[in-house]
């Protein structure tokens, strides 16, 4: 393997491991964001804040959650094709 091969190859594995740890945290960032906001809620609903049980709030909350949903649905697409990609790089050394 020529060296310009080699140096090509070491910049795209470096490329897909940056790739594969942002889809990652993109994922567990939205699930940690979702269940910060479920939490918040479920304890301003116990402490009695009668306007955390108002429509609007329930609203923003579902369309938070589905926003939440497509971030970390787009950051495990990122982080599987990008651990296949490595995969199929490393195992053709």
């Amino acid at each position: 393997m020529s060296k310009k091969k080699g140096k090509n190859r070491a910049q795209r594995i470096s490329a897909l491991e940056v790739k594969q740890r942002s889809g990652f945290i993109q994922m567990m960032g939205a699930i940690g964001a979702c269940v910060v906001i479920i939490v918040a809620k479920l304890n301003l609903t116990a402490i009695g804040a009668e306007w955390a049980n108002s429509m609007v709030v329930n609203a923003v909350i579902f369309i938070s959650a589905l926003v939440l949903a497509g971030v970390a649905g787009y950051g495990s697409r990122n982080w599987y094709r990008a651990r296949k990609e490595l995969r199929a790089l490393q195992q053709g050394k």
